[in-house]
């Protein structure tokens, strides 16, 4: 494959591991405080802004050449548990969206998140960043990607509002005309369950698939249990206020993958579930958008491929060699060349042809990767 990354997006990679690096010693000590990582986020800001317009204007230009994917509904790749190889897998540049930028949000409402649970988490996601930077370049780009649509982002947030709003009225039988008449009509989880549709309710997910097993109040209960900062943030809400916020969260979740891909032209690569389940609820709203129905279609191949391999698949295999048969393999236009050939629709009850197809793709890069390895 020709390399078609320019200069300044590789040199910021490389002053971005030697900014990360001051911040090593600080980090390994046990008391670190809010404060202090809040310090180091506005020296990243400062890094970042800096650079935002060559960068912005290199990946415009990347993203116009090449098939280019974005870790999307996750603040870090989280290497030790390989995800590294499943992000690899399709497309031909891998970007993160700086972690540290996406985690500012709770360093700017202290008074609503478990500080503890928060600077462990910032620890995690500083190593993993420290590593990739570190052990990965080359294979992996992040940038402020958040930074570089920041005013674009500014002027959509009433468009995610009213966006949610009409979505709420529609999942419901009676007319919802704002949030206070949503609070005015409900009073209990039972009395939103009786009121949504099955196939709704069953993508009405909060922690993984399980949820649709059980009902809306032990699932949306299963989630608060998860999340230390969720508990502290909603501790004086009602049971309706409750939901209403964790499913504006996760649809406006969507709403700024499609919108950031959108705006800078890359594919979002979703893993987790209850992303890609509210993803399908929503992507109907937008398939008369050729662009945006095109780019879901890659989502989707994307989503199925992590959910049907097996995260052993990668042990005791190579990265660089993973990558050099991935690189020649083209496996995404393979997969889509096939899909094309059988005729098959990506938005109509076909999904399990398709997983064969993309799973026989998969096996076929396998072989190779095998043929290589001896």
């Amino acid at each position: 494959m020709k390399k078609m990354i320019k200069n300044e997006i590789i040199k910021s990679q490389s002053d971005y591991l030697n900014l990360i690096e001051t911040f090593r010693q600080k980090m390994s000590n046990g008391n670190i405080s809010m404060l202090e990582l809040t310090s180091i986020i506005d020296e990243i800001n400062i890094f970042w802004l800096k650079r935002k317009e060559v960068l912005s204007y290199e990946l415009e230009f990347l993203t116009s050449k090449k098939q280019c994917f974005l870790l999307s509904g996750a603040i870090y790749l989280n290497i030790s548990d390989q995800e590294h190889f499943f992000f690899k897998m399709l497309g031909d540049y891998h970007i993160l969206s700086d972690p540290f930028l996406k985690m500012e949000f709770f360093f700017r409402n202290r008074k609503k998140i478990d500080e503890e649970a928060t600077i462990e988490y910032f620890k995690r996601v500083f190593n993993d960043t420290y590593c990739l930077l570190k052990n990965y370049k080359n294979k992996f780009y992040i940038l402020p990607i958040q930074v570089i649509i920041e005013k674009e982002v500014k002027e959509q947030q009433k468009l995610f509002d009213t966006f949610f709003r009409d979505f709420i009225s529609s999942i419901f039988p009676p007319e919802i005309k704002d949030e206070e008449d949503f609070f005015v009509k409900y009073e209990t989880y039972e009395e939103i369950e009786k009121d949504l549709d099955s196939v709704i309710l069953e993508n009405l997910i909060y922690l993984d698939g399980y949820d649709s097993k059980i009902c809306l109040k032990e699932r949306i209960n299963r989630y608060c249990k998860n999340s230390s900062n969720t508990i502290k943030y909603t501790e004086n809400m009602t049971e309706p206020q409750i939901f209403y916020i964790l499913t504006k969260n996760y649809v406006s979740q969507v709403l700024d993958i499609l919108f950031t891909c959108i705006n800078t032209g890359l594919n979002p690569f979703i893993r987790f579930e209850a992303t890609f389940c509210y993803m399908t609820l929503l992507m109907e709203t937008f398939l008369d958008n050729k662009e945006i129905k095109e780019m879901l279609k890659k989502t989707i191949i994307f989503y199925i491929l992590y959910v049907s391999i097996n995260k052993n698949t990668f042990k005791n295999i190579d990265f660089d060699l993973y990558c050099s048969v991935v690189e020649e393999t083209y496996l995404l236009q393979r997969i889509l060349s096939k899909i094309r050939e059988s005729n098959l629709d990506f938005f109509k009850d076909e999904t399990n042809k398709i997983k064969k197809i993309v799973k026989s793709e998969f096996e076929e890069m396998k072989i190779k990767i095998k043929e290589k390895s001896n």
